[in-house]
């Protein structure tokens, strides 16, 4: 907490939560980026150093919790300042807070501005078709298109009702973390070439103008 501090970001206080709360403490603050960070002490231990929980906007706050419980399968543990949490079998948390209009960056689809999850070969298909009949929107799998998943691998990427971008992944039993920036670059032209597309000036590094 200090640390940060001293970086010069904008903080809040500590937040203390009472007991019916999945989180203990909280200390609240914005990166240089505009985006919204805490620091967070919960109640089941998630090692030293982990993702606590992501919040997201909802326009339709008991869709939104329909969509998390039952297409994604995630328990429902309580409520902080109408936030409401759903917790992963590793206790990290999501948490959805209803809004009577969603922000700009919210409704921005940046394909780099996604949550990913992992979850379990035999959980993936079932997946796949709870989330459209839940209110989500499947968007596919850019990566698998251009041949940079490993043998095994499945993903797609999609947004639930309130176009938050996510993202879930099943792993094979080959590991391609490790390839080179250079043979990824290489792949995703040739299997551009092969579709009869082009690298656009996302995939090339070239960052759009906003």
């Amino acid at each position: 907490m200090e640390r940060i501090k001293r970086s010069a970001v904008a903080c809040d206080n500590i937040r203390e939560h009472g007991a019916d709360a999945p989180i203990l403490r909280s200390f609240p603050f914005i990166d240089f980026d505009n985006n919204h960070f805490e620091i967070c002490m919960t109640r089941e231990s998630l090692g030293e150093i982990a993702l606590s929980h992501v919040i997201f906007e909802t326009r339709d706050l008991e869709k939104a919790k329909t969509f998390y419980d039952q297409a994604l399968g995630l328990k429902s543990v309580g409520e902080i300042d109408d936030e409401h949490y759903f917790e992963f079998p590793n206790h990290q948390l999501l948490a959805v807070k209803q809004v009577d209009a969603l922000s700009d960056r919210t409704k921005r689809h940046g394909r780099a501005v996604h949550v990913a999850f992992n979850v379990r070969q035999e959980d993936f298909d079932r997946m796949v078709e709870l989330i459209p009949a839940c209110g989500g929107a499947n968007q596919g799998d850019f990566r698998g298109a251009d041949g940079l998943r490993a043998p095994g691998e499945r993903s797609i990427y999609f947004s639930d009702p309130d176009s938050n971008k996510l993202q879930i992944t099943t792993l094979g039993k080959e590991n391609w973390s490790l390839i080179s920036n250079e043979e990824k670059w290489k792949r995703t032209a040739e299997n551009r070439e092969k579709m009869g597309r082009g690298l656009s000036r996302f995939d090339r590094g070239v960052k759009p103008n906003p």
